[in-house]
């Protein structure tokens, strides 16, 4: 089975960071939440850790799992493991693999919601976390 980590970096202050990136699959850039593959004898959230660090340079105060998406069911058995990562901020220069050419976003939360609604963000697993994110930070809130 393939699996990997998508990671909703959150700030305290509700300003998310995501990555655009072009991707030859739709011949086009796409805004994404942080995300990469786990390597062997990695757990889901080191793999969440490892690269938050790698693409953003940050480090998060708290780490929460939002659950597991399979977003290929009819091709692949393909687990995305969801984390929200809060309080985060830049801690070490970012360390993207050769070939990655990451543009980082910041967005206020709300903004990032309207755009998983309304097409701007397309990416199956980031329109999961971000509207899973949204959800559960609404209902801490009440």
């Amino acid at each position: 089975m393939m699996a990997g980590s998508s990671i909703l970096a959150l700030t305290d202050d509700c300003q998310v960071y995501l990555a655009r990136e072009y991707k030859y699959g739709l011949q086009n850039y796409s805004i994404e939440t942080v995300s990469g593959g786990l390597e062997v004898g990695e757990t889901p959230l080191e793999t969440a850790q490892r690269e938050l660090r790698e693409e953003f340079g940050m480090e998060a105060r708290e780490w929460i799992s939002l659950g597991t998406i399979y977003p290929f069911t009819n091709v692949i058995n393909s687990a995305s493991y969801l984390f929200l990562a809060l309080g985060v901020e830049v801690k070490h220069p970012p360390k993207p693999d050769p070939g990655e050419h990451i543009e980082t976003l910041k967005l206020p939360l709300e903004r990032v919601v309207e755009m998983v609604m309304n097409g701007e963000i397309v990416n199956g697993s980031a329109c999961a976390l971000i509207l899973k994110a949204y959800y559960y930070l609404k209902s801490m809130k009440q």
